[in-house]
C-alpha cells in the first residue's frame, strides 16, 4: 500500500510538472521530454506491477472484494491501451486543396535521411542502393541546450535524443557514415550564404512550438509572424571512400514514400546534396519529413465555412470528401472513421484546419474565383478499444464498491 501510494503521488507531481512544462513549452516538447521519456513508461509500468501484486495478494477474493477488483483490472487494461498506443500509434497530417485528392500525410517533427548512393565498383546496370535513417533531433535547436535562457539540465537531457557527432552508419557494407553535427529547429538561409541564419532567441522557437515564451522583448504572435517560412536545418559530415565534406541542409517538407522519383528536392534552395568521392562512388542526401502512405485518397470537394458576423474569424467550417467513393462530411469535433481496404487500420479524420481563399489561376472547381484547402488530422489508434474498456471498468469498479458498501460503510 505504501509503495502503490509512494507511485501514485510521484506520478501526480510529475503529470502537473508536465503540464506546466506543456503551457510553457508546448505540448509537443513537454511530451517528448516527459511523456514518451524511457523513466515515464519506468513510472507507469511501477503503478501497473503494483495495481497487479495488490489483487493477487488478496487471493483467495471475497465478494465484496467484486469492485476493487474490477477496478484494479480496469487500471491495468487502461495502462495495457496507453502501451500499445505508445508503440503502435501514427498521427499525420493531410492537406488537399479543393478539386484535389492526396493520399500521403506528413508527420511534422519526425524527420529522417534518404540516401541513395552507387559504390564505384558497381557493376553497369545495377541499381543505387537505397536506405533511411533514423533521426530525433528533439524540439529545439541543439544550442539551446543547457544555455543560460534556454534549456535546463532536468529533464531536457533526461530523454534520447541525437547530439552533435551522432554518426548514423549506412546497413550496406562499406556503405557511407552520415555523421550530424548541428541541427536548427528554425532557420533560413538566403542566396549564396554558407550557413543559415538561426533564431537568435530562444523564446522565438517556444513561440513557434505553440508555448508562452518569457521575457521576450517581442508579442508570441510577432515572434511566430517573422519567422514564419523558417524550417528546420542539419549539418551533416559525409564519409565515403575515405573523404569526408561537410554540408547544410534545409528540411524538404513534402517527401513521398516512393522515394526521389516522386519528389523534386533541389540542389539550389539545399534540399537535396550530391557528393562523388574521387574514386567514382557517388550519394545523394536529402533531410525530409516522415510522411504515411495511405492506401486511400481523400478527394476535397468543397470547403464550407461560416464566419462570425462582421469578422474576419470561422464560427464554424467542414469539408465534403470522396474517401473511397464514398461522399461524406468531415466537420469541427465530428470525425469520420476510414477503414483502409488492404490493411484493415482504421484511421480516424479529424477536421483541423484549413487555408485560403487563395486565388483559381487554374480551372478548378466550377471556374471559382476562390478556393480553399483543408487540413485533417489522421490518427490510427489500435489502443482505444482498451483505453475506452479500462475507463468503463474504473467507472464500474467504482459504482459496485459504493453499491455494496465495501471498504466505505462496513462490509455490510
Amino acid at each position: 500500500m505504501y509503495f502503490a501510494i509512494g507511485v501514485i503521488l510521484i506520478l501526480a507531481v510529475v503529470m502537473a510538472w508536465a503540464t506546466f512544462l506543456g503551457m510553457q513549452f508546448g505540448d509537443d516538447a513537454s511530451a517528448w521530454c516527459v511523456y514518451h521519456a524511457g523513466w515515464f513508461l519506468v513510472l507507469c509500468g511501477l503503478l501497473g506491477l503494483s495495481v497487479l501484486i495488490s489483487a493477487l495478494l488478496r487471493w483467495p477474493w471475497k465478494k465484496f472484494q467484486t469492485g476493487f477488483l474490477v477496478t484494479h483490472l480496469g487500471i491495468l487494461v487502461l495502462l495495457a491501451g496507453c502501451w500499445i498506443d505508445f508503440r503502435f500509434s501514427q498521427s499525420a497530417f493531410l492537406t488537399v486543396a479543393e478539386g484535389e485528392t492526396n493520399s500521403v500525410a506528413i508527420c511534422p517533427g519526425d524527420v529522417h535521411f534518404d540516401v541513395r548512393w552507387t559504390p564505384a565498383d558497381a557493376k553497369e546496370g545495377e541499381k543505387e542502393i537505397r536506405e533511411t535513417l533514423r533521426f530525433e533531433p528533439g524540439p529545439f535547436s541543439w544550442r539551446f541546450y543547457g544555455q543560460k535562457g534556454g534549456l535546463a539540465p532536468a529533464p531536457w537531457s533526461w530523454a534520447g535524443r541525437n547530439h552533435a557527432g551522432d554518426r548514423l552508419r549506412a546497413a550496406a557494407k562499406n556503405g557511407p557514415d552520415v555523421e550530424v553535427l548541428d541541427w536548427l529547429r528554425l532557420g533560413t538561409a538566403a542566396a549564396g550564404q554558407e550557413e543559415p541564419k538561426a533564431v537568435e532567441d530562444f523564446a522565438w522557437e517556444v513561440a513557434q512550438a505553440g508555448g508562452n515564451p518569457k521575457g521576450g522583448t517581442l508579442s508570441k504572435a510577432e515572434m511566430k509572424r517573422r519567422t514564419m517560412g523558417w524550417t528546420s536545418w542539419v549539418k551533416v559530415r559525409v564519409t565515403l571512400d575515405g573523404e569526408s565534406r561537410e554540408a547544410w541542409l534545409r528540411q524538404f517538407d513534402f517527401f513521398s514514400p516512393d522515394g526521389l522519383e516522386r519528389n523534386t528536392p533541389s540542389e539550389s534552395d539545399r534540399t537535396l546534396w550530391v557528393f562523388q568521392s574521387q574514386k567514382g562512388s557517388k550519394i545523394q542526401l536529402v533531410y525530409a519529413q516522415n510522411t504515411v502512405a495511405l492506401n486511400f485518397g481523400v478527394q476535397l470537394d468543397r470547403f464550407n465555412n461560416r464566419l462570425d458576423p462582421g469578422t474576419s474569424m470561422a464560427s464554424h467550417y467542414s469539408s465534403d470528401v470522396t474517401i473511397l467513393d464514398r461522399k461524406m462530411n468531415v466537420s469541427m469535433n465530428q470525425p469520420v472513421d476510414i477503414s483502409e481496404p488492404k490493411t484493415g487500420q482504421v484511421w480516424r479524420l479529424f477536421q483541423t484546419s484549413y487555408g485560403g481563399p487563395f486565388l483559381n489561376r487554374s480551372a478548378r472547381m466550377d471556374q471559382r474565383d476562390q478556393f480553399y484547402t483543408s487540413t485533417f488530422t489522421l490518427r490510427y489508434s489500435p489502443g482505444r478499444g482498451l483505453l475506452y474498456l479500462g475507463c468503463l471498468l474504473v467507472v464500474l469498479g467504482i459504482g459496485i464498491m459504493f453499491s455494496m458498501k465495501a471498504y466505505f460503510f462496513g462490509r455490510g
